[in-house]
C-alpha cells in the first residue's frame, strides 16, 4: 500500500513538473541517469477546454436572460407612455364637460359644434393637440349633445395615435347636465 501511494506521488509530481514546463514556468532540467520516463498527465487533458465550455455556456445563458429583462423593460415602457396618454386624453376630456357645466345650456350644441367652428370646440381641439397624432384633420376629438328625458347627455371623446400604432387611441365621457 506505501509503494501505490509513493507511485501516485511520483505521478502528481511529474505531472505538475511536465505542467510549469509547458506553461513556461521552469525549465526541463534531464539528468541523465536520474531522468524519469514521460509521465502521461490524462486528467488535466480530459478537462483542458472544460472551462472554456463552461463559460462559453454561461455566456449565453446570461446573455439570453439579459435579452429577456430587455423586452420586459420595453414592454413595460409602451405600456406607462400609453398609460400618460390615456390619462392625459381623460383629463382633457373631463375638464371640457367641467368647462361645459358652468356654461349656458341653451348654447352648448352651438358652442362645441366641430362643424360650425364653435369657440368651446375651438378650445377643445387645442387642448387635445397636446397629444400625438392630433390635427384639425386627423384624430380631431368629437362632441355629442343629445336633448334626453333628464336634461342634455353630452358624449366627448378625445382621439390620439402614437407613430407606431396602426389604429387611434380614444378617451371618451359621458356626462348628463341638468334641465334648467
Amino acid at each position: 500500500m506505501h509503494v501505490t501511494s509513493a507511485r501516485r506521488r511520483h505521478m502528481r509530481l511529474a505531472c505538475l513538473r511536465e505542467r510549469a514546463v509547458r506553461r513556461g514556468f521552469a525549465r526541463q532540467v534531464m539528468h541523465p541517469v536520474l531522468s524519469t520516463p514521460r509521465v502521461r498527465c490524462s486528467g488535466a487533458s480530459k478537462r483542458r477546454g472544460m472551462f472554456l465550455l463552461e463559460a462559453l455556456v454561461a455566456l449565453v445563458v446570461f446573455s439570453l436572460g439579459m435579452l429577456g429583462l430587455l423586452g420586459l423593460l420595453a414592454g413595460a415602457l409602451r405600456a406607462s407612455g400609453s398609460a400618460q396618454w390615456r390619462t392625459e386624453g381623460f383629463d382633457i376630456a373631463s375638464a371640457t364637460l367641467a368647462r361645459m357645466w358652468t356654461e349656458d345650456p341653451a348654447t352648448l350644441a352651438a358652442r362645441y359644434d366641430a362643424a360650425a367652428d364653435g369657440a368651446g370646440y375651438r378650445q377643445l381641439l387645442s387642448d387635445a393637440m397636446r397629444l400625438p397624432g392630433v390635427s384639425a384633420s386627423a384624430n380631431a376629438p368629437s362632441v355629442a349633445v343629445d336633448d334626453v328625458a333628464e336634461g342634455r347627455r353630452i358624449r366627448i371623446s378625445v382621439h390620439w395615435q402614437l407613430p407606431a400604432d396602426a389604429v387611434a387611441h380614444d378617451a371618451s365621457i359621458v356626462g348628463v347636465l341638468p334641465r334648467p
